[in-house]
């Protein structure tokens, strides 16, 4: 019985082996497609991976820089989107969302949408989340130490900096935090959407928005989809011009 089941482990073991090879070699196949500028072909190996559950933030980043040569910002969005959610310090996909979503979200969009949320969202993005928190510690030890050793003397202008910053930098991370884990967003993945009132196709549109912007999932209803904009406005779009991240 013993030798069995090691002959099932080892057996397991040499099939996960040959099916990681095979994993890397459709990788690297897929990065020589890229250098030789065959974008279409590259996209369908690393979604070819991604569907056999080699999903990976190299992956997801690859796939973004593919979309965004391509002119695809609603794929480019969700790739970089979910590299985030396998590695929130992958760096490249933090910045490229950031510069990505900042233009999009300030194209074709109204005046209001430009918020204070908006332009702190984009710093956030710029940061990966650990920054944050060594930041976070960074200035909870300068207010402590501050504290201890010159309370007394007086000098406590230093510490009300050092407090902010700390509350400032713990306000941040979290905001990240909250930007990568919550799964109720959408991107926009069809070019110039329309934002019904209602979930009618009689209904008034409102405007239209960016592909690539990002979007809150409310409720369901057939084929249509309540969203919250950035701007906090509430409107109604069809299923199919959407992917939930």
């Amino acid at each position: 019985m013993k030798k069995f089941f090691t002959l099932i482990v080892c057996g397991f073991y040499a099939m996960s082996s040959l099916a990681q090879e095979n994993a890397d070699v459709l990788f690297n196949r897929a990065i020589e497609l890229h250098e030789n500028n065959e974008l279409d072909d590259a996209i369908a190996l690393y979604q070819e991976l991604e569907e056999l559950g080699y999903a990976s933030s190299s992956l997801y980043q690859n796939l973004g820089i593919l979309y965004l040569q391509k002119k695809e910002d609603g794929q480019a969005v969700i790739s970089f989107e979910r590299c985030l959610k396998v590695d929130t310090r992958a760096m490249i996909c933090a910045r490229n969302l950031a510069l990505l979503r900042n233009r999009i979200d300030s194209y074709k969009t109204p005046f209001r949408s430009i918020s204070i949320i908006h332009q702190i969202d984009f710093i956030v993005r710029l940061i990966p989340s650990v920054a944050w928190a060594i930041l976070s510690l960074l200035f909870l030890f300068l207010t402590i130490g501050w504290f201890m050793r010159y309370s007394n003397a007086g000098k406590i202008y230093p510490i009300f900096v050092f407090a902010s910053l700390l509350a400032i930098s713990i306000s941040m991370g979290a905001r990240m935090k909250y930007l990568q884990t919550n799964r109720d967003y959408a991107i926009v993945i069809s070019p110039g959407v329309d934002l019904f009132r209602g979930p009618d196709n009689d209904s008034q549109i409102l405007y239209q928005i960016q592909e690539g912007s990002k979007v809150k999932v409310l409720t369901f209803e057939g084929d249509w989809i309540q969203v919250r904009l950035i701007n906090r406005d509430i409107a109604w779009v069809k299923n199919h011009t959407i992917e939930v991240i």
